[in-house]
């Protein structure tokens, strides 16, 4: 455990420091990849053969897309944001006749645990149909899910109803509310600002951690 801590506090940043790229690293940008050597840190760091060698992230869509920074998605967003924190818990799809003893919740039958699946009230409508599919998958799976329709809130907000389930999952379906980060010098030389999905991760056990939202984008679903 003291070797886990010295090395969390080998990659934190004093009060009032900027990280920028390379302030634990070196890094080289060649083509598409970027090599990173992370020097006296690569023997306590256990990830670091597997980031020698890392692809550049890569926008890929049919349609033209633009960026946005955080003031401008606050602009946006900002009759949801400024809504009062909202939670509505929808019934759970129900398994047809031949899968009916799905339809209890049994150790057996869900022995990974409970998982939520949170959804923004304004796309609620648009996406019920596959969301109660979803949650008839993942039963069969093993796990058993719920339905929550969010409205407003903080990432705070968020993350303390999440934290008091204790789930082993949690998929995020429309613009949920997720803290921003900025980084002052990104691989690109350039500054760039997005979601921090990792305060949602921290929550979680082993299961399944999808975020399909408008501003968190680890699994997109349309």
């Amino acid at each position: 455990m003291t070797e886990e801590m010295d090395l969390e506090r080998s990659f934190s940043l004093a009060e009032g420091e900027a990280f920028k790229a390379g302030s634990l690293a070196e890094m080289e940008v060649e083509g598409d990849y970027t090599h990173l050597d992370f020097g006296e840190l690569a023997d306590q760091y256990k990830l670091s053969d597997a980031y020698k060698n890392v692809r550049n992230l890569e926008l890929r869509s049919e349609t033209e897309i633009e960026l946005q920074t955080f003031a401008e998605y606050r602009d946006i967003r900002a009759p949801a944001i400024r809504a009062p924190f909202e939670v509505e818990r929808k019934r759970r799809p129900r398994y047809p006749a031949d899968e009916g003893y799905r339809n209890r919740k049994l150790r057996h039958l869900y022995r990974y645990g409970d998982m939520l699946v949170m959804v923004d009230r304004t796309v609620y409508d648009a996406v019920a149909g596959s969301i109660d599919q979803y949650v008839l998958d993942v039963g069969r799976d093993g796990y058993w899910a719920t339905i929550h329709v969010v409205q407003g809130g903080t990432p705070a907000d968020i993350r303390d109803y999440i934290a008091r389930r204790s789930p082993v999952g949690v998929l995020l379906v429309g613009a949920i509310a997720a803290p921003w980060y900025e980084m002052d010098n990104d691989f690109h030389n350039a500054t760039q600002s997005s979601p921090a999905t990792s305060t949602i991760w921290t929550l979680t056990g082993p299961g399944p951690i999808q975020m399909a939202t408008a501003s968190l984008a680890v699994t997109l679903v349309t």
